[in-house]
Parts: C-alpha cells; structure tokens; sequence
C-alpha cells in the first residue's frame, strides 16, 4: 500500500563499487519490474538455450533457438543500463546467425564465453545481510 513515508531508490548503473543498505528486518519492503525486462528475460533464455546447442555442437538445434529469436526487438523504453544489455545481447544473438556452424564448431568456447558475459549484465545480484558480528582482540 502506498505510504507518504516511504522513500523509493534507483540507480540503473549499478556495478560492484557501489551498493545500497537497507534495514528490511522491520520494514516492509518490495521491488519494481523495470520496462524492458519481459524482452531482456526473453533474450536471456535464448542465449541460454543457444549456448546450450553451440556446447554441444548441436547445429540444428542451435538455428532453431535463433529462428525462434528473431523477432525480439529492443524496446523503446527501458533504462540505459538495460538497454545497452539487450542491445549487447541481441548482438551476440546476431553474431550466431551469421555462421552457426562455425558458433557449434571451432568458435563454440569464445561465442559461449561472450554470450554469457552478456547474459551476466543482466543478473539482479544482491546480498541480503541480516547479521554482522565484529570481534575485536
């Protein structure tokens, strides 16, 4: 329910150096789903699924993932940082599509490494803290 008290955070370009504490013990406490998500989810799985036939060599199997990719689209609204992650992803898709064979043959290991690379841009990564101790001597 919404509060008047209540205090939103975002920050799209999030990266390792940086982070946000909040105490969520004794405060209710959600999340958003951002615009772009539903085709980022959808190029996720794809990568995933194609990464899958290129380790295997699985050619066909490999074409079909990429024919059933084909009509993903960047949105048009989205945050920057997302977006930069579908683009970079719908890349690598591409980028299998010129030449599957070679993706499932001699270039499987450094497509597989780049596609997940991409895929990793995507991936909300949170610690959920709820006790530090300190002892000193």
């Amino acid at each position: 329910m919404y509060d008047p008290d209540q205090q939103w955070y975002f920050r799209s370009d999030m990266d390792y150096r940086s982070a946000y504490v909040f105490n969520t013990l004794s405060t209710p406490h959600g999340a958003a789903v951002l615009p772009g998500e539903q085709v980022a989810e959808q190029c996720y799985l794809a990568l995933q699924a194609a990464e899958s036939a290129a380790s295997s060599g699985q050619v066909g199997e490999l074409t079909e993932v990429l024919f059933e990719s084909g009509s993903i689209e960047s949105p048009e609204l989205t945050t920057p940082a997302l977006g930069r992650a579908i683009t970079a992803m719908l890349s690598v898709l591409d980028e299998a599509r010129q030449d599957p064979a070679a993706v499932c043959g001699e270039q499987a290991e450094q497509w597989v490494e780049r596609s997940k690379a991409a895929r990793e841009r995507v991936v909300r990564m949170s610690l959920e803290l709820r006790l530090v101790v300190s002892v000193t001597s």
